[in-house]
């Protein structure tokens, strides 16, 4: 199998997000390009593109004639995401129930399965991309190209926080909550029982 090399700015994308999920870069913290340059040998075109997606993803906040800046999300932004998300994924999972494939809920089931490793190896950006990626199951299964959009952005936005608030480095797999509500979410699915579906999602 051939190993996909990955592009400058993916490169400098993956090595300033590492650095704020580590807490290496702090929530206010400005992000300089020339220093970044320096740490990795790339070149400031492709980290400024990364900055952007950075950006995009609400990891950094872009002031111009200013820079970029590690994001400082308070506690209103954090409830009003989650009360967004709860909306429409419990919405989104009550026409699931009745629409998600076996296919689906197999690819959902091997997500699920990877967690136990994921925790032993303390990859949280491992992490956040599977939650993402079950999260996205259930809100595609909705036939609801709106709630799939919505609920993709939201997801994005929820991660933030979680690289600034979640226990995840310091829980062990047994301890992981996320993990016994994604099984909870997986077997109501699998039963195709919509109370159960909207109260574990």
């Amino acid at each position: 199998m051939v190993k996909k090399t990955l592009s400058a700015e993916d490169r400098a994308y993956d090595y300033i997000k590492q650095r704020i999920i580590s807490k290496e870069l702090l929530p206010l913290e400005q992000i300089v390009e020339t220093d970044i340059a320096m740490q990795t040998g790339i070149s400031r075109t492709p980290i400024r593109s990364a900055i952007k997606k950075l950006g995009y993803e609400g990891l950094l906040t872009i002031k111009p004639n200013k820079g970029a800046f590690v994001v400082s999300p308070s506690a209103k932004e954090v409830r009003d995401i989650f009360a967004c998300k709860k909306l429409l994924e419990t919405e989104a999972i009550r026409l699931a129930c009745a629409n998600i494939t076996e296919k689906e809920l197999k690819k959902m089931e091997k997500l699920i399965d990877q967690e136990a490793a994921v925790y032993a190896k303390k990859d949280f950006g491992r992490f956040l991309a599977n939650n993402h990626s079950i999260h996205m199951i259930v809100a595609q299964a909705s036939g609801n190209l709106y709630y799939a959009r919505y609920i993709d952005e939201l997801m994005t936005k929820s991660n933030v926080f979680l690289i600034f608030f979640d226990d995840f480095m310091t829980t062990t797999f047994e301890e992981s909550e996320a993990h016994r509500e994604h099984l909870a979410i997986l077997q109501a699915l699998r039963d195709r029982d919509v109370d159960r579906c909207v109260k574990e999602m």
